[in-house]
C-alpha cells in the first residue's frame, strides 16, 4: 500500500485498488466515533462506517505522504441501520482533536493515536446521501 502522485492527483494504492484522494474526494471509510462516558475523563470509541471529505493530506519529509485528514459528513447507524447527516462538524481549534480523522498507511507510526484503516476507503458520489434527512450531533455522546 503506498500513496503516490499520478497527473497531479494523489493515488492510494493498495492491491488492484486505485482510489483519488486528492482534496475535497469524497469517501466513505471506517473510523471511529468518540463518545466520551459518564465519569467525562474516558473515551469510548465505536469503529464504524463514515462518509467525508478530504480536505488535505499528511506528509513527513522523509517519507512522503503518509496519511490523509477527512472532515466526516454522515455516520453509520448500526442500530438504526441508516446513514445519518452530521449536523455539528467544528473544525479543530487546537492540535489535540479528534475530528477530522487522520488516516494513515499501516506501515507509518505517528503518536497521535491515527487511524490506520486506509485499505477500507472507497470512492463514493455524495448524490447517494442528498435525500437523507436523519441527523446525528457528534458532540452528544449518543450510541451509534
Amino acid at each position: 500500500m503506498h500513496i503516490s502522485y499520478i497527473n497531479n492527483d494523489r493515488i492510494l494504492y493498495y492491491g488492484a485498488n486505485k482510489i483519488n484522494i486528492n482534496d475535497n474526494q469524497i469517501l466513505e471509510y471506517t473510523a471511529y466515533y468518540y463518545r466520551n462516558t459518564n465519569d467525562n475523563i474516558n473515551i469510548q470509541s465505536e469503529e464504524t462506517q463514515f462518509v467525508g471529505k478530504v480536505v488535505c493530506h499528511r506528509s513527513y519529509y522523509e517519507d512522503g505522504i503518509t496519511g490523509i485528514y477527512i472532515d466526516p459528513l454522515f455516520v453509520y447507524s448500526k442500530t438504526k441501520n441508516n446513514w445519518l447527516k452530521i449536523i455539528n462538524y467544528t473544525v479543530p481549534t487546537s492540535k489535540y482533536f479528534y475530528y477530522p480523522h487522520l488516516l494513515m498507511l499501516p506501515d507509518k507510526y505517528y503518536n497521535f493515536y491515527p487511524l490506520y484503516f486506509l485499505h477500507k476507503c472507497i470512492s463514493t458520489d455524495l448524490c447517494r446521501f442528498n435525500n437523507i434527512t436523519d441527523t446525528f450531533d457528534l458532540y452528544l455522546e449518543e450510541e451509534l
